[in-house]
């Protein structure tokens, strides 16, 4: 059975001045698995909050790694870093 979660993840700023994030997902299972990672943002208050959900579908070998880089064109880095919120789901 396979046991894929988000081991690890770094947020910076792209050469746009947009979010990016790279996440570093893990199987700790005994099995192959083809899974689909989300990355929710919520970046700002009010009027200014900005959300997004992008997705990727990645195939992992058991005991393996993979690393996947989600970009955010619409969330300024600077808006994410004073008041943004970050969350995975493994599908």
């Amino acid at each position: 059975m396979a046991d894929v979660t988000v081991a690890d993840f770094e947020t910076n700023q792209a050469d746009d001045e947009s979010l990016r994030v790279t996440a570093t997902v893990k199987n700790d299972g005994e099995a192959d698995a083809s899974v689909t990672v989300r990355a929710r943002v919520t970046a700002g208050k009010g009027k200014n909050e900005v959300k997004a959900k992008p997705e990727q579908q990645v195939d992992i070998a058991a005991g393996g790694t993979e690393t996947l880089t989600f970009e955010f064109p619409d969330v300024p880095y600077a808006r994410f870093e004073r008041n943004g919120s970050l969350k995975f789901k493994v599908l």
